[in-house]
């Protein structure tokens, strides 16, 4: 009689474990710490308005797996690790976050990444600047620009598509990198400000979903 090994780990369920864990988490956290109206202003909460919690978990699980092919390519070409085994830890520490650490984390990442704010834990890029690269995943400097990984452009450097320096945000009206504006500071847009809230023209804290 021939028996089945099922002791072998299946790697796609275990990615799937992860998107979902990373999407649960995510969305608690969005669900805690953002009003009902920051929630409402929220364009990565759900696709239907109301927002829930339902759909918000229903969409991330989505874009996760939509992304985990060209992670998973990115992985089979040697341009970065995937570290699954991260993701369990990872998540318990997004689920202890407090609202103004959870908005510090949530602004600095892309949401469509296979594995959500967990996503720098669990993917690991491997390429070095000036080497080949095929998007912002695979580069150390966090920057792909031409087909190559680069430095991130500092302030007053025209902007590369992955953004800019820490502490700076790609001016959509000059296509250079500004400084992020501090708390009391002008500002016209909520992007503008190191707190994430421009509120009657200045910046304030704690911002989009920071708490109290």
């Amino acid at each position: 009689m021939l028996f089945a090994c099922g002791d072998d780990p299946d790697p796609d369920a275990a990615k799937d474990a992860a998107i979902d864990a990373n999407a649960k988490a995510l969305c608690e956290r969005i669900f805690s710490c953002c009003s009902e109206a920051e929630l409402a202003d929220l364009s990565f909460v759900d696709v239907r308005s109301p927002p829930t919690q339902e759909g918000c978990v229903a969409l991330h699980q989505k874009n996760g797996r939509d992304y985990k092919p060209p992670t998973d390519e990115a992985v089979a070409k040697g341009r970065v690790a995937l570290h699954l085994e991260r993701s369990d830890a990872c998540v318990a520490e997004v689920r202890a976050l407090s609202c103004s650490a959870f908005h510090a984390r949530l602004v600095r990442l892309h949401l469509g990444d296979a594995y959500g704010l967990c996503n720098p834990a669990i993917v690991e890029p491997l390429v070095a600047d000036g080497a080949e690269c095929a998007s912002y995943l695979d580069c150390k400097s966090g920057s792909c620009e031409g087909g190559a990984c680069r430095p991130f452009p500092a302030a007053g450097e025209p902007c590369a598509p992955d953004g800019c320096a820490a502490g700076m945000r790609c001016n959509p009206d000059t296509a250079v990198c500004d400084e992020l504006v501090a708390k009391g500071g002008d500002c016209t847009s909520d992007e503008a400000c190191a707190s994430g809230a421009c509120r009657a023209g200045k910046c304030a804290t704690p911002g989009r979903c920071g708490g109290g």
